[in-house]
């Protein structure tokens, strides 16, 4: 889960960056066509609005870069990469929440664009909401999964020595009736000679 949150970060932050580098009159009809709080587009100017995208774009990809670095710590059960990964989350969390309380704040003078951000940020802390959850889920099975994992090691080496073990009897076996086998033709040959 973390890895995939990373790798959709990753995807928003390069279309941030890449909406970012449009040129400056397209980024101003963009905002032009868009309905904003007028105190809002009083201080978006597209200079500060590119900034912003920049801004945007360059914390999401850092995001998804750590994700997918702690997922991929989380999946080979680490646990200071499992804890390392619940932090992060929960400022993802803490940061979602107070987006959302602005929102909220915000929704008697903005009215539906209040409410789109509300709706925007709702998917996603729903989402990390759900990530924390199986964070503290890997967390607590750390312990007894290593613990699980040592013991079925321990099988497979004892398994190996009884096989090995086996085999090295049927091979001696084996040696010892070969061996056997030219004594007695020997003896047969010989009680032959005595006889004639």
């Amino acid at each position: 889960m973390l890895m995939v949150t990373g790798i959709l970060m990753g995807l928003c932050g390069v279309s941030c960056g890449a909406m970012g580098m449009m040129p400056l009159d397209q980024l101003e009809q963009i905002m032009a066509n868009a309905k904003m709080d007028p105190e809002l587009a009083a201080m978006m100017t597209p200079q500060f609005m590119r900034i912003a995208l920049f801004i945007i774009g360059g914390g999401s990809f850092i995001y998804a870069v750590l994700a997918v670095i702690l997922g991929i710590f989380v999946r080979r059960q680490s646990k200071g990469a499992t804890i390392a990964a619940i932090v992060v989350t929960l400022l993802v969390i803490v940061y979602l929440l107070i987006n959302m309380v602005s929102a909220l704040l915000k929704m008697g003078s903005s009215g539906a664009q209040a409410l789109a951000g509300i709706c925007v940020v709702i998917v996603p802390l729903i989402v990390s909401v759900w990530q924390l959850m199986w964070l503290i889920g890997a967390l607590k099975s750390v312990g007894p999964l290593r613990a699980m994992q040592g013991q079925m090691q321990m099988q497979y080496w004892q398994m190996m020595q009884m096989q090995q073990q086996q085999y090295q009897q049927m091979m001696s076996a084996q040696q010892q009736g070969q061996g056997a086998a030219p004594q007695q033709r020997t003896g047969e040959n010989s009680e032959l000679r005595t006889q004639n």
